[in-house]
């Protein structure tokens, strides 16, 4: 099976010292693909050089963040003819597989294994998600640290219980990604359908206050949050609400409001199985 992965980052230093050599080791570095979205961290740009001696493709763009899903959308038409499924995937989503008891293998061979096992038949693929569970305020090394999950099983249709799936396509008859890679569209077949497989993401969406603050400041910028008003409904308006309520709040009373809304003791399973790949890359 012809596998080609794409994303769209911007300086994901830590991140991307995992995501790319663990996606390596699944798909072949150069059917990987980053749109790198006006970088100026010397680490990322000094690591996307590394690995683009090596064979990864970087493509960089100075475009407005707004534009992420047609920029992925025109990338992914460009090797469609080439490939059999195409994968858009976030920075902070690593690709995995959902058991039959809802376990979490992070294997990479075995991930290599199911993927050539996919059947393709015009219908687009919805992810189970293992969302990682924040258990504390921070971390050190998050990756790592960060081993209880929820997970949602993948959709059968759009209407399904996992409201946020994440999709991926056959290459033949894609279409288009959204912004968040959340339903998209395939040309020829019914857009309300999924195939579903044992194919997961584990998504570390939030890593802690301090990757909050980091990540918050990023939304600012990206979606303008200064201009919006607090009720605004679109792309980033989760972002746009936790701007709202914490602009006013002082750096102990974020802390606060942090643990309130997003640290949660009792919840999700312990999965170990990818802070165990992950210690052992570089």
């Amino acid at each position: 099976m012809n596998i080609h992965l794409f994303s769209f980052i911007r300086n994901e230093t830590y991140l991307l010292r995992k995501w790319i050599p663990y996606h390596a080791s699944i798909i072949d570095l150069d059917k990987i693909h980053i749109i790198d979205h006006k970088s100026d961290e010397p680490g990322c740009l000094s690591l996307l050089k590394k690995y683009e001696n090596k064979g990864l493709d970087v493509t960089k763009t100075s475009k407005d963040f707004s534009l992420k899903h047609k920029l992925l959308t025109q990338l992914m038409h460009q090797y469609k003819s080439e490939a059999d499924i195409l994968i858009p995937l976030d920075a902070d989503e690593f690709l995995c597989l959902s058991e039959d008891d809802q376990s979490m293998n992070a294997e990479p061979a075995a991930i290599k294994k199911y993927l050539d096992s996919i059947p393709i038949n015009g219908k687009k693929y919805s992810f189970n998600v293992f969302e990682a569970v924040l258990d504390q305020i921070d971390y050190d090394d998050p990756l790592v640290e960060m081993n209880i999950f929820e997970h949602f099983p993948a959709s059968e249709t759009a209407s399904g219980p996992n409201q946020q799936t994440k999709t991926f396509y056959p290459a033949k008859n894609f279409g288009y990604t959204d912004q968040g890679n959340h339903k998209g569209g395939v040309l020829l077949a019914p857009n309300d359908l999924y195939n579903t497989t044992k194919m997961a993401i584990a998504h570390f969406h939030m890593q802690g206050f301090t990757h909050f603050l980091s990540k918050l400041e990023k939304a600012v910028d990206a979606y303008h949050l200064e201009d919006l008003p607090e009720n605004y409904v679109g792309t980033g308006m989760r972002w746009n609400r936790w701007y709202h309520q914490t602009k006013e709040l002082n750096y102990d009373q974020k802390m606060a409001w942090f643990e309130k809304n997003f640290v949660i003791k009792d919840a999700g399973v312990k999965q170990t199985t990818l802070s165990e790949t992950f210690k052992n890359l570089e």
